[in-house]
């Protein structure tokens, strides 16, 4: 494993444990098992954390594309069958 891939995992695993915190968090204050007291807007929090999660998104499908480039398999362009996001 080269040291951009490990570093990109790295990346990705502390995006994991945000999003990971973000979710307990949440589910905490819906079921009442607690109130979580924000050092900062909310708001700036889930932009960042939707930011992050489009880039390593993005990173993942090139990462995807550049796989099957070298191995010579077909790219798969169709779009998975995706569950609905509730609002």
């Amino acid at each position: 494993m080269e040291r951009d891939e490990r570093v990109f995992l790295a990346a990705l695993g502390q995006l994991n444990q945000e999003v990971g915190r973000y979710v307990l968090r949440g589910l905490h204050e819906a079921t009442g098992l607690g109130v979580t007291e924000y050092t900062r807007p909310l708001s700036d929090l889930e932009r960042e954390l939707g930011t992050s999660l489009l880039h390593f998104g993005h990173r993942l499908l090139e990462r995807s594309a550049n796989r099957a480039a070298i191995s010579g398999q077909p790219l798969v362009t169709s779009t998975p069958n995706l569950p609905e996001i509730p609002r």
